[in-house]
């Protein structure tokens, strides 16, 4: 909401015999840093919303889609901005953004997310249920049975450097670079 009342203080600047609305530098730099500062959240909410409304198994297709409408198209808004800014004012520009930001309100307004989520399958209660597959009772078991088949067979191995067979501390043993049970130089 705030970057679609944003560019109306570029409009204030059309009134005739205005003194504010981007007719100062200060208000140029200003109104850019608040743009700035908001657009970046404006692209990853949007991504964050798209991403949840993408049906399960379909996220590669959609995201492909994605990137290329959205960077595809990125030299339009600039050329168009560019083409306004040059015929009339750059504050009529500046209504061409805001027609971008206040156009897709009403559809945000009214977005049930919850319906979408769970027609896209991703309802809480849907990716619990997903989960619960691949943590199932016999899955776990037999992870478990794996672990400790893993753990056995490195018991069963007997280290090479059990160094206190003939009295020596462990320390002494590696300082010396030899291996006590047969006495050949450690690699």
């Amino acid at each position: 909401i705030f970057l679609s009342v944003l560019p109306i203080w570029g409009l204030i600047g059309l009134i005739p015999g205005s003194p504010v609305g981007m007719k100062h530098l200060p208000e140029i730099y200003i109104w850019s840093f608040l743009l700035a500062i908001h657009v970046g959240s404006i692209q990853s909410f949007a991504r964050s919303v798209f991403a949840q409304l993408i049906p399960v198994g379909h996220e590669s297709e959609f995201f492909a889609l994605y990137e290329v409408t959205d960077k595809g198209s990125s030299w339009l808004g600039p050329l168009i901005v560019a083409a306004v800014s040059d015929a009339t004012d750059m504050r009529w520009a500046v209504f061409y953004i805001m027609l971008f930001f206040v156009l897709p309100l009403p559809i945000i307004w009214y977005l049930d997310m919850d319906r979408g989520r769970m027609e896209a399958g991703r309802s809480p209660k849907q990716v619990t249920r997903r989960a619960s597959l691949l943590f199932d009772e016999k899955s776990l078991n037999d992870l478990k049975k794996e672990l400790s088949d893993i753990v056995d067979d490195e018991n069963k191995l007997k280290p090479i450097d059990e160094r206190n067979k003939n009295g020596r501390s462990e320390s002494n043993a590696t300082d010396e670079g030899y291996d006590n049970n047969n006495n050949n130089d450690i690699p």
